[in-house]
């Protein structure tokens, strides 16, 4: 049996899930295609309650739809906030885009505040702000209901939120704070393999983006806007991927988000409590610590390589660090499907393999 994975994605996908992806194939201009898309859009607008935002489906993955919000949205200059490498990639999209861009950078492991926001606001005119919702790297969660409203006090002023690591694990309703574009992939918190990327994008950002030049095709909203009236895409589709998510998307439904997030914090929970209780300190400042995955810093100077070489032997696999933090740490997905019960399992055994480290 292939070792549990306990990392913050690509997740562990339940076999009923995988047997989804072995429906037989049809066309995607075919009525069959056409009730599938139209069924997840549906499905994905009650679970975030959309009035008026639309749901695009790419064949990519989110970084596509990141470069998409700033290829078609970025009029003039964007400001990213940074604080991991995740952040960051927002930024090297645009230096690879040749789009104008400011930073507001903070020290990996700490957040991005409201106060911190708006000085860096004042300092310039932006037309778009980046946030980075759960900053895998380093395990930060913001808070988006202290950020959103200072981007927003330029009503003209779009919001991109990448919540790869935090859609179907946290509480997010795009429209309620006023998120012009979400992003998000299958193969985290929605328990899927990866290949899907999601933008949900506001009228305000179509708006723009129907200005806009130099977009390409493949990620072009207006081109997608156009083919997603029909229920289709502009291009051939992952199908078999979709029919997971389509089944997916009735257990999210039949949990409900609220609980869903309940779930995830339950798991989060447990492990800075696993974390305090064998000494080690969280990569996050605590009040940011994210709830659907932990980086966890090395504070007792363990064996990080034999640490995870031995849980991999008792059939658990976490990851290492990340980026420059790499090798001083390792991480721990605490989402998607799994449940409070394989948390403690992963928790009892790790705490079993550091007594045999130190033995």
């Amino acid at each position: 049996m292939h070792p549990k994975q306990f990392i913050p994605g690509p997740v562990e996908v339940d076999p009923e899930l995988l047997q989804a992806q072995t429906i037989p194939m049809v066309g995607h201009r075919s009525p069959e295609y056409i009730a599938l898309h139209k069924g997840i859009v549906e499905k994905f607008k009650k679970y975030m309650k959309l009035e008026n935002h639309d749901v695009f489906l790419f064949s990519s993955s989110a970084t596509g739809v990141m470069e998409a919000a700033i290829r078609n949205c970025v009029r003039t200059k964007v400001l990213h906030t940074v604080c991991g490498a995740f952040s960051k990639r927002w930024r090297d999209i645009s230096e690879g885009c040749g789009t104008s861009h400011g930073s507001l950078e903070v020290e990996w492991g700490d957040a991005v505040t409201g106060d911190l926001l708006e000085q860096a606001l004042k300092g310039d005119t932006y037309d778009a702000v980046t946030i980075t919702h759960n900053e895998t790297s380093t395990g930060v969660l913001h808070n988006l209901d202290e950020l959103i409203p200072v981007i927003k006090k330029d009503p003209n002023r779009l919001v991109f939120v990448d919540a790869v690591s935090s859609f179907g694990g946290t509480v997010i309703y795009p429209e309620e704070p006023g998120i012009d574009v979400l992003i998000f992939g299958t193969q985290k918190c929605l328990g899927l393999p990866p290949g899907l990327g999601f933008g949900v994008v506001s009228p305000r950002a179509l708006e723009v983006s129907s200005k806009a030049v130099g977009k390409g095709y493949y990620f072009d909203f207006q081109v997608m806007k156009k083919y997603s009236d029909k229920f289709q895409t502009p291009s051939t589709p992952a199908i078999s991927l979709l029919n997971a998510l389509s089944l997916q998307l009735d257990r999210l439904l039949a949990e409900g988000m609220e609980a869903r997030a309940e779930r995830h914090s339950t798991m989060a929970d447990m492990t800075h409590e696993w974390c305090e209780k064998e000494g080690f300190e969280l990569a996050a400042v605590p009040e940011h610590a994210s709830t659907t995955m932990t980086a966890v810093a090395n504070t007792p100077g363990i064996d990080i390589d034999d640490f995870r070489a031995r849980l991999t032997e008792k059939g658990f696999v976490v990851a290492n660090a990340y980026g420059k933090l790499k090798g001083t740490g390792f991480r721990i997905g605490h989402m998607a499907d799994w449940q409070p019960s394989d948390v403690e399992e992963l928790l009892n055994v790790m705490s079993q393999t550091l007594e045999e480290m130190n033995a």
